[in-house]
């Protein structure tokens, strides 16, 4: 338990001026904040309002002013560490974000290399780092199936084969009679016309 000692001359001002007001943050890390400050705020109260050769009795022992405030001192030291750590951690996951993203083209360009030269399925990819891709399982019946409608659709279509169309053959002319002979490709244009004239 504190002693009560009245102090009628407190430290100067400028030293309370440099305590840190408490802000509201959000998060772990606003906690975090908010503990430091005060902290901060202790170690103004103290060294505003008490002497150096104040003592402060408590059950876990007897401390003097500037023990404690060396204590609550060292205490909001090391989570300045630990919050320029912190941001420096941030800086660092930026920087390594920014790269990946210029490196990701790269990785893309030599996967469309190795999957050219080994193919999509190539268990090569693997050593790459890249999963190959899984080839379609076609069951029996869907095999079947494919076979039929492709027999279906070229019946439909009225599509042949290359031995079907050469086993098509132009039926032959007929054989003139005896006493007849072929007319000529230039009477037989000529007739209609003849006809023509003689109505």
């Amino acid at each position: 338990m504190a002693t009560t000692t009245t102090t009628t001359t407190p430290v100067s001002t400028a030293t309370s001026s440099a305590a840190v007001p408490i802000t509201a943050s959000s998060g772990s890390h606003g906690k975090k904040s908010d503990l430091q400050a005060s902290y901060q705020a202790l170690t103004v109260g103290l060294q505003t309002l008490y002497q150096p050769d104040d003592v402060f009795h408590m059950k876990s022992g007897t401390y003097g002013r500037d023990e404690l405030i060396g204590q609550f001192q060292k205490f909001v030291g090391l989570a300045e560490k630990t919050k320029q750590a912190h941001l420096a951690w941030r800086d660092a996951v930026q920087v390594e974000h920014d790269f990946e993203v210029q490196v990701r083209v790269l990785r893309q360009g030599v996967r469309g290399i190795v999957t050219v030269r080994f193919g999509k399925e190539g268990t090569q990819l693997m050593q790459f780092g890249f999963a190959p891709g899984k080839q379609p399982k076609k069951t029996a019946a869907t095999k079947a199936e494919a076979v039929t409608k492709t027999k279906a659709t070229r019946v439909a279509r009225g599509i042949k084969g290359k031995k079907q169309r050469k086993a098509i053959k132009a039926p032959a002319a007929p054989a003139p009679s005896p006493g007849q002979t072929a007319p000529a490709a230039g009477a037989s244009a000529a007739a209609p016309s003849t006809q023509s004239a003689n109505r």
